[in-house]
């Protein structure tokens, strides 16, 4: 394992079908878990998950909520306008390790240049979802660029 110490983790979401798989190998592996979401959909993780909940286009109490807290990650399931992810920038500037954007494959909506994919390949996406993904992507690039976000 390429951390030996059990790590403080945060999913911004965390009860869909991708986070709760992930969610659950960490619990498994002696991670602690924090899920933030509204409470509206079932958590299926096991027991020994904190829940904080909150909505997150509430961003001025989102913000609020982390002001004193600390993890090693924190991972975004439902950033879907470049607004959610300014204010998650806000939120979690000096207070992550590392900041993990979960996007789309809808940023290129048609085949990619080069497989495995990387960060290097062109935004071209058709759909609202997929440009505000990008813009999304583009923010954290640019805070990451500077030397103000993990």
């Amino acid at each position: 394992m390429w951390y030996n110490q059990p790590m403080n983790i945060l999913f911004i979401g965390g009860t869909g079908l991708i986070s709760t798989a992930i969610a659950r190998q960490l619990m498994e592996r002696g991670d602690q878990v924090t899920l933030f979401n509204r409470g509206k959909s079932e958590s299926r993780l096991p027991a020994g998950a904190n829940v904080i909940r909150g909505d997150r286009k509430d961003y001025a109490n989102f913000e609020a909520q982390f002001a004193d807290k600390l993890y090693d990650v924190v991972v975004d399931m439902v950033a879907f306008h470049p607004d959610d992810t300014a204010s998650a920038i806000r939120a979690f500037q000096g207070r992550c390790g590392q900041f993990i954007h979960c996007s789309t494959v809808c940023v290129y909506s048609g085949p990619v240049t080069q497989i495995p994919t990387t960060e290097t390949e062109p935004y071209h996406s058709v759909g609202s979802y997929g440009k505000n993904k990008a813009a999304c992507e583009m923010l954290l690039r640019d805070a990451y660029q500077a030397g103000k976000f993990p």
